[in-house]
């Protein structure tokens, strides 16, 4: 039985945003932009010298209390389960952003037998635990918003990444479903589904010449910065955005808009 959440101070307009993923890219970039407008923020990552970094980065700008980081691996559940309860201790979680996600590249009859579980268990099963250990916060409000990070190879198909497609695809019909069983109970789930995004995962994972590639696919001919990213986010789970509800927003400088035909030069 889980313990009653504990009110902060009455006059606390502070939100509790969880962030996954939150010790570089997306997740960081989130966690500093909730930080900047004054949100009470609690950083996860599975990586707990680059959690313990970032952390200590974004303290500089962080107010007192207001900043807080714990390891967990958000495919076990017992990390969730010690999450949920250091969480609920300081007042539940209002905001859960799910950013932490893995892909490993190849064809799909090359790849080791271990890649299907280690993309699956990080990308999805993270959601469903996050989801089912701190949506129990929101409805106890009878107010939250849950953002899960997808990715335009979940809304079609990428050259060798077969299983981080399925993944992707896979966030977003668990988050449209989300979106359904929890509107009526005042929680908002939705999408943001990013193209090549400039995070130590990609650009690590990419020669030059594939980054430049990347770039020139790209409607507006850039890659994406991870603030970007954030700036969604953050609207997302502001009141402005409270009639979206189980929505995908591409974050993509256009690139789903294209139709795969060839730039007809005049």
């Amino acid at each position: 039985m889980r313990e009653p959440i504990k009110n902060m101070e009455e006059n606390d307009m502070s939100r509790n945003v969880v962030v996954t993923g939150a010790a570089s890219g997306i997740g960081k970039a989130t966690a500093k932009a909730f930080i900047d407008q004054g949100d009470r923020v609690f950083m996860t990552d599975w990586k707990e010298d680059n959690l313990k970094a970032a952390f200590a980065e974004l303290s500089k700008s962080a107010k007192e209390g207001m900043l807080f980081e714990k390891a967990a691996n958000v495919a076990k559940w017992e990390d969730v389960a010690e999450l949920e309860k250091f969480v609920r201790e300081k007042g539940g979680c209002d905001v859960l952003v799910n950013c932490a996600a893995v892909f490993r590249v190849g064809l799909l009859h090359n790849a080791p037998m271990d890649d299907y579980d280690f993309q699956f268990d990080i990308n999805v099963r993270g959601i469903f635990n996050t989801s089912k250990a701190l949506i129990p916060h929101m409805l106890e409000k009878k107010k939250g918003a849950v953002i899960n990070v997808s990715s335009v190879s979940g809304m079609g198909g990428d050259y060798n990444m077969s299983l981080y497609c399925a993944t992707k695809g896979a966030v977003i019909a668990l988050s449209r479903a989300m979106a359904m069983d929890y509107s009526a109970l005042g929680v908002r789930v939705n999408i943001v589904s990013p193209s090549a995004v400039k995070t130590p995962m990609f650009l690590t994972g990419c020669s030059d010449a594939v980054l430049e590639s990347f770039r020139k696919n790209m409607p507006d001919k850039r890659l994406c910065e991870p603030e970007w990213c954030a700036n969604v986010i953050v609207y997302l789970a502001s009141d402005q955005a409270e009639h979206l509800c189980g929505v995908n927003i591409p974050v993509d400088g256009g690139l789903t808009a294209w139709n795969g035909q060839p730039n007809q030069e005049k």
